[in-house]
């Protein structure tokens, strides 16, 4: 589909396009997918935009990504019309380093998003058959010289509001990331910048934030959700798979937040019975949350029950 030889994978290719002329095999073999795993129900299509620059005009082709889109949405949902489909899985990503060229008015102290971006957006949102959901996917980390780590998350919520100005579909973050490579940060700090995120968002309303596990790791693995599956006592929760469990009971969809006052170092997210809080800083602190002086460590990660 991509103008390889037929029957080959060429695996250094895979972030190519298929080609305009076999966007209806790539729509038949999703509905042969779908019909073959009648228990998978949700179909992100695509992923990033991958091979849809258009390098002569220096901007994304939305319109080739949505006619294939559509054919992929048309085919999916005649297998069964109850599949959630949903796109345009774009990247966020701010212009290229140094460049003002494609600066947007979605800015904030963590940067801002390239327009083209947005406009490939914009584009697939007015001209899609249907979507079920939307999906977008980004980096929020500190950029040399920029804002702190916990700073940068704001472009987590920055982008999902400028998203619900255009529509009120579900939202979904596919990916998102929020450290640096190579940070050397120890496991309290990686496990903060992560909670601290998904606070951020369910702020935002976000929907669903799907979490890639790491590599299989070990106990030693800050932020594994399990131990590795190809070890004989392999698939053992570690401690990063609680706070997960603790969002998905506490903060689903359409929780009603209460305000917490917090200071600016304590990030914290509240319901009628739980409250989460992060700290941001590489020291202890004791405030006051809730009416209750909470002292916590280093980066500590505290959920804490509002009531008995």
């Amino acid at each position: 589909m991509k103008g390889g030889t037929p029957g080959q994978t060429d695996w250094d290719r895979l972030t190519a396009a298929p080609l305009p002329k076999h966007y209806p095999d790539f729509a038949a073999l999703s509905a042969v997918s779908a019909h073959r795993y009648p228990d998978v129900r949700h179909f992100m299509v695509w992923n990033e935009f991958k091979g849809f620059f258009d390098e002569e005009n220096n901007r994304w082709d939305a319109e080739a990504y949505t006619e294939l889109y559509n054919q992929v949405y048309e085919a999916v949902k005649a297998v069964n019309p109850r599949n959630y489909i949903g796109g345009p899985y774009l990247d966020m990503a701010r212009p290229p380093s140094g460049s003002t060229d494609h600066d947007s008015p979605l800015r904030g102290s963590w940067g801002t998003v390239d327009q083209r971006t947005l406009d490939a957006f914009d584009y697939w949102l007015a001209h899609k058959r249907g979507a079920d959901f939307v999906v977008i996917d980004g980096h929020a980390t500190a950029r040399d010289g920029g804002p702190g780590e916990f700073v940068a998350l704001e472009k987590l919520s920055a982008v999902s509001r400028w998203v619900r100005t255009r529509t009120q579909r579900p939202l979904w973050w596919a990916e998102w990331y929020v450290e640096p490579a190579d940070s050397g940060w120890s496991d309290q700090h990686q496990r903060a910048i992560r909670t601290a995120a998904m606070i951020e968002m369910a702020k935002s309303g976000v929907n669903t934030a799907l979490y890639r596990n790491p590599p299989p790791g070990d106990e030693d693995c800050a932020t594994c959700l399990w131990t590795n599956t190809a070890e004989e006592d392999g698939g053992r929760s570690l401690p990063f798979l609680t706070t997960l469990r603790n969002f998905a009971r506490w903060f689903p969809p359409g929780t009603r937040l209460e305000e917490i006052s917090a200071p600016s170092a304590v990030r914290v997210l509240a319901q009628a019975h739980m409250l989460v809080t992060v700290n941001t800083l590489d020291s202890p602190v004791t405030v006051s949350i809730d009416g209750w002086d909470v002292r916590l460590a280093p980066y500590e990660t505290r959920w804490i029950p509002r009531t008995p």
